[in-house]
């Protein structure tokens, strides 16, 4: 993670703070190789300043329900520190997971991701490490790489793809009893952003994903279809 102080003392000067709310909806909540409901609504709140720097500071909020669990709620928190080194862009952040009136714990999430374009396609490498808010679910780390290309239509229109495959190491807490160690999941997706005004655009979108048939609830086989709304400001 590039989170240390050297970073920031070379400027204190910012731009103008920027932000972005997005509204969206997926016929299925599919976390990380596991299905966790049908008909996903969701909502997201996202800053970010970048220092004179270089160094990019971003954080916010999402709000998610399903509409077949009624009286399932998940409230993020999310912070982000990037930069970039020549063609590498460095991020590392952290994220709080919350079920309010769930009976599930909270926890806690810790990662590093890299990020490159080469040969024409955009690369990332993801780690998280996972720590439950009881300690149950201490050291779980989650492996992921992408890869992805986008073509551009004419001036408000793109067609981004991308694929990606997952490992996990102690990380699934979908498992009965026991975290789970191997090959996670893989997938694929596409999407159409449509830039219908400069700060409006909307994301038609279509996933399908695969997970290992051992962890439970695994997103097997499926299409995912969605849409998305997002207005920057």
């Amino acid at each position: 993670m590039i989170i240390g102080g050297s970073l920031f003392a070379a400027s204190q000067s910012f731009a103008e703070v920027e932000g972005e709310v997005a509204l969206d909806y997926a016929t299925k909540y599919e976390f990380r190789g596991v299905d966790l409901g049908d008909d996903l609504f969701d909502a997201t709140l996202g800053l970010s300043n970048e220092f004179d720097n270089g160094v990019t500071l971003s954080g916010g909020a999402w709000f998610a329900t399903t509409q077949d669990a009624a009286d399932f709620k998940e409230v993020d928190l999310f912070a982000e520190v990037s930069k970039e080194f020549g063609a590498v862009t460095l991020a590392g952040g952290y994220v709080w997971y919350s079920y309010p009136g769930q009976s599930g714990d909270n926890y806690h999430e810790l990662y590093a991701s890299a990020a490159t374009t080469q040969l024409g396609l955009d690369w990332e490498l993801l780690y998280a490490y996972v720590i439950d808010s009881e300690g149950d679910n201490d050291g779980g780390g989650y492996l992921e790489a992408t890869v992805g290309k986008s073509f551009a239509v004419n001036e408000c229109v793109s067609i981004d793809t991308v694929a990606g495959a997952a490992w996990s190491f102690g990380y699934n807490a979908q498992i009965d009893d026991t975290q789970y160690d191997g090959f996670n999941h893989w997938f694929v997706g596409v999407s159409a952003p449509w830039e219908v005004r400069e700060t409006v655009t909307i994301t038609p979108y279509v996933k399908y994903v695969d997970a290992d048939s051992e962890i439970k609830n695994a997103a097997e086989e499926e299409f995912i279809g969605g849409v998305s709304l997002a207005v920057s400001f």
